[in-house]
């Protein structure tokens, strides 16, 4: 989970403050950013890891909540905290976008 949680982190500060209409969503990186969101959850708990490492990945996914970041990022971002919300496995969860 620590090379997960470097590359969440790296990424998500790649993607912060960048236009909404720039190319990056053409790129690569972005695409392979989009893509470890998208998986990032279901990957988590298939491995069915402790609850500490379980943290420190939701904690790496808080900043892709910042106002700033990439729209399509934020969203599935919101969607995979809703979708655990409306679980009811992680008890009361708010969003919060600074």
């Amino acid at each position: 989970m620590p090379h997960l949680r470097t590359f969440l982190d790296k990424m998500a500060s790649s993607s912060l403050n960048v236009p909404a209409n720039s190319s990056i969503t053409f790129t690569q990186v972005f695409k392979l950013q989009r893509d470890v969101l998208l998986t990032v959850g279901s990957l988590i708990e298939d491995l069915n890891v402790r609850e500490r490492e379980t943290n420190l990945a939701v904690e790496a996914l808080l900043p892709y909540l910042h106002c700033k970041q990439q729209k399509i990022l934020q969203v599935i971002i919101e969607n995979y905290v809703h979708s655990k919300k409306n679980s009811h496995e992680w008890g009361c969860v708010e969003i919060f976008v600074w």
